[in-house]
């Protein structure tokens, strides 16, 4: 079962652009996390951004931005954890990032 934990709800209430960025992640990549959860919301600071924590052994650190996270118990491949973010998009246009993004 995957666990949910809504972190923040999140609405587009003023326009615009109407984007939900998937980031899975585990283990060792988890130390990236925060700097691409900035990069993301320096660069579209409206999009929802879903973290898919996948069975990750390393504890994801404390974020400066609100993001939703979605808690694989079990891992699974990159793209199957991508997949369980983008089905979770509220947005028509969903897109999917790794913690080395950096959107310029």
């Amino acid at each position: 079962m995957i666990k949910k934990k809504a972190i923040r709800r999140w609405g587009s209430s003023s326009g615009g652009i109407e984007l939900t960025v998937v980031i899975p992640v585990w283990d060792a990549y988890v130390r990236w996390l925060p700097n691409c959860v900035e990069t993301i919301r320096r660069q579209v600071p409206q999009a929802r951004i879903v973290v898919v924590d996948n069975a990750s052994t390393v504890a994801l650190p404390a974020l400066s931005f609100d993001v939703d996270v979605l808690r694989v118990p079990a891992r699974r491949s990159v793209g199957a954890a991508r997949n369980l973010g983008l089905a979770d998009a509220r947005t028509p246009d969903p897109a999917a990032a790794t913690v080395s993004t950096r959107i310029r």
